[in-house]
């Protein structure tokens, strides 16, 4: 029995969805490391109103990233998506794929971002 085309978008989307809550586990890890990483590389040089700002300001930021991050998320079910109008096969292959190393991405873009600006702002 052949599933229609909404019942394949409804899938794709709920799958998405699910994986979502990994990525997102994932992002928060990443911003936890990325917080200690950034304190400890500049609890030498600088003062106690420096924690308290750049801790301000890291919040600030990780929130911002988050709205973004998770707006660039729906890149991936929309290509999925893409994929299927197009009838390609093996679009959980590619999703995997896609999951994978755009959550990598993502993480490293997020840690390198925000580690950069704690440098320019508190150095």
């Amino acid at each position: 029995m052949e599933t229609s085309f909404k019942e394949e978008l409804k899938e794709i989307c709920l799958d998405w969805e699910r994986l979502r809550k990994i990525f997102n586990l994932c992002l928060v890890v990443s911003m936890i490391l990325t917080l200690i990483i950034g304190k400890t590389l500049i609890e030498s040089t600088a003062s106690d109103v420096t924690h308290v700002e750049f801790r301000r300001s890291f919040v600030f930021r990780a929130m911002i990233y988050a709205i973004i991050i998770n707006g660039l998320y729906m890149i991936g079910p929309l290509f999925e998506v893409y994929l299927k109008i197009l009838e390609i096969k093996q679009t959980k292959k590619i999703r995997r794929f896609l999951f994978v190393f755009g959550t990598i991405g993502c993480m490293f873009i997020t840690h390198i971002v925000t580690i950069k600006r704690a440098f320019i702002e508190f150095h």
